[in-house]
């Protein structure tokens, strides 16, 4: 996420979009917010079994964009797969759908035509 607020600073190109599964963030307590181009696409998910990181980095990221628009879907476990912190490691069509369909509609969207 800095690296995409960053990214001009940085001399590196700008996002379309930036994707977190389950995503950490630290800023060392710098409240000051990271402003994102609005062009560009914030979409995280995370597990509700996750007992790693749960909802705290995908909201520590919502709050220091905003207000930049961003997504959060929650991943609800059920008979075909539970949501913990390693289940993006899996590669079930149950895995497939939660993780990888959902970056093929950014990447569709986004993408230049």
């Amino acid at each position: 996420m800095i690296a995409a607020a960053e990214a001009d600073t940085w001399k590196l190109p700008v996002p379309a979009a930036v994707y977190g599964v389950f995503p950490y963030f630290v800023r060392r307590n710098d409240p000051t917010p990271l402003v994102l181009p609005p062009t560009t696409t914030v979409e995280l998910i995370v597990g509700d079994r996750d007992q790693v990181v749960g909802r705290r980095g995908a909201t520590a990221i919502a709050r220091s964009i905003a207000p930049h628009y961003s997504t959060l879907d929650v991943l609800e476990s059920g008979p075909a797969m539970s949501f913990g912190h390693l289940s993006v490691l899996q590669t079930s069509p149950a895995a497939q759908a939660a993780f990888w369909q959902p970056l093929d509609r950014i990447v569709d969207r986004v993408a230049p035509r």
